[in-house]
């Protein structure tokens, strides 16, 4: 699932050549506002794709044990990731196509980042 205002166009490439890479395991690459609640659970993934704060989607992601794909230049995503452990941020097309395949190949990996976003949600809610 994607998050963002802007896409920006080095990131079209690599959701286009992530999309031919993983067309047979069924992956999708969906606008966060485009889903319903139900499928937006579902996915394996929340990828904000520039420098904005997309909160309700990130908040929705990590109550539900969603890893998040940041943009390094995005200060407040990248703190959440690295205070939480429940992501990856990336600097460049090149790490942002790296750290995707690592997380949608490595499902121990995206599922205890999804898990330690889960637990640090719950602490700040109390």
């Amino acid at each position: 699932v994607c998050a963002g205002s802007q896409v920006h166009p080095a990131w079209t490439r690599v959701l286009a050549s992530s999309l031919n890479d993983k067309q047979e395991n069924g992956c999708e690459f969906v606008m966060s506002e485009w889903l319903n609640d139900e499928q937006f659970r579902r996915a394996s993934l929340l990828w904000v794709l520039d420098d904005s704060t997309p909160w309700g989607a990130v908040h929705a992601a990590l109550c539900s044990r969603i890893s998040l794909l940041v943009p390094e230049s995005n200060s407040a995503m990248k703190e959440i990731c690295v205070k939480a452990g429940c992501g990856l941020y990336y600097r460049d097309a090149v790490e942002a196509r790296y750290c995707l395949n690592l997380v949608l190949t490595e499902d121990a990996l995206r599922k205890r980042m999804g898990e330690s976003g889960h637990e640090y949600m719950t602490r700040r809610l109390r």
